[in-house]
């Protein structure tokens, strides 16, 4: 597995919390053909969903943030950049 920080991984998570009355059901779809995305999961408490996300650089984690956060329906997106993977 390359590094964490070398050009050919820029691991990331987003955080998306639906606008309400929203499922995921109706979203996942859409997150799912973005690429790089590569889990998506549905999580219960204040976020919806937990999109996992490997990009080829930072420019890409971006280019996921902005397409994630356009998926009508999704109210807000956070990011979090992996650093280091532990296991």
């Amino acid at each position: 597995m390359p590094a964490i920080g070398s050009s050919r991984e820029r691991p990331a998570h987003l955080l998306a919390r639906f606008e309400s009355g929203k499922t995921c059901d109706q979203i996942a779809p859409r997150v799912k053909a973005i690429p790089f995305v590569t889990r998506i999961d549905s999580l219960a408490g204040e976020i919806d969903l937990l999109v996992s996300a490997d990009a080829d650089s930072i420019d890409s984690v971006e280019d996921v943030r902005r397409q994630v956060a356009s998926v009508p329906g999704i109210a807000t997106v956070t990011t979090a950049l992996v650093l280091r993977r532990h296991l």
